[in-house]
């Protein structure tokens, strides 16, 4: 994307060698224009021999059959012909083959497809522009596959609708994941997928573009945080509390509490990474999210109410 910014001084430069290089560009999309119909014309022509070849065939094994079937009519071998009820028709013969020998296009017939065939377009991935997304740039855990999505964009940051790009995924430390993949959905998404092994901090690096001019996409490369997994059998209450984290404090009956107060809390619940934590704050009619790493109050939602965002409990 860089090369496509100029001023007043290197305007002339720039737009001389972006000219330049369309010229290359229309020669380049040209040749691969014929090749691929000249492609597809040799699949038709190479088809188009295999159904004259089964129809040679076919002509030859009909004629091959009447022939027989005529010797055996002239010294008496051929069986008669049968009446509906299937009682022989003396000097009657019917024939052991027709003459018809047909074609017929397949459902898949693409000939209607042919004015539809290739689109030329001026819109391209720019990896400078293109972003990624996804639950794989939070928290991680051991043996808990993730992922995320890279959008592609064109040079003015719009959302791409098609796929196609080269899109590549590179780890760090990839002895420490196994299963990294990189899926074209063919909407202008590409889906990253990995499992994590080993607890640490590593990085993640996506690039797009052919080999050779590959480049990382906004935001890259992207910190990964792996935890080791969590062992459900050890959380809970514990005889001894003295010492032990604390979320919020103790609320005030019949009044609304501020964020980070709790008035007969009745549930608890964890992100899928750990890092947030989600109590049902009952008497408050709401449920409050925290911070497990510092036992923070980060936000709370819900009031007392009938509506489709209350709570009446």
């Amino acid at each position: 994307i860089d090369a496509l910014y100029c001023d007043q001084q290197t305007a002339e430069e720039t737009i001389r060698g972006v000219v330049a290089e369309i010229h290359q560009q229309t020669d380049h999309v040209r040749q691969e224009v014929s090749d691929a119909v000249a492609h597809r014309i040799e699949a038709l022509q190479a088809r188009e021999k295999e159904l004259m070849q089964q129809i040679d065939m076919l002509a030859q094994s009909k004629i091959q059959t009447l022939d027989q079937q005529l010797h055996a009519i002239a010294n008496g071998s051929c069986a008669p012909a049968e009446d509906p009820e299937g009682e022989p028709v003396p000097g009657v013969f019917l024939l052991d083959a027709d003459a018809v020998i047909s074609f017929r296009l397949g459902e898949d017939d693409f000939g209607g497809k042919i004015p539809s065939f290739g689109t030329i377009g001026e819109r391209s991935t720019y990896a400078s522009k293109s972003y990624a997304k996804g639950p794989a740039l939070g928290v991680l855990k051991v043996n808990n596959p993730s992922y995320l999505y890279v959008f592609a964009c064109d040079r003015q940051g719009e959302r791409r609708t098609e796929g196609g790009d080269r899109v590549e995924a590179s780890l760090s430390h990839p002895e420490d994941f196994e299963n990294l993949s990189v899926e074209d959905l063919k909407d202008g998404r590409y889906k990253v997928t990995f499992l994590p092994l080993t607890p640490g901090e590593y990085s993640l690096r996506i690039t797009i573009g052919p080999r050779g001019a590959e480049e990382e996409v906004q935001g890259g490369p992207f910190s990964l945080d792996v935890r080791p997994p969590t062992i459900y059998s050890l959380l809970g209450a514990e005889e001894e509390g003295e010492g032990k984290a604390k979320l919020g404090q103790a609320g005030e009956p019949h009044i609304p509490d501020q964020i980070g107060a709790v008035h007969h809390p009745s549930g608890v619940a964890f992100d899928h990474s750990g890092r947030y934590i989600f109590v049902v704050d009952q008497s408050n009619h709401r449920v409050q999210v925290f911070d497990s790493h510092t036992q923070e109050a980060l936000a709370a939602f819900g009031k007392k109410g009938l509506g489709m965002y209350d709570f009446d409990t």
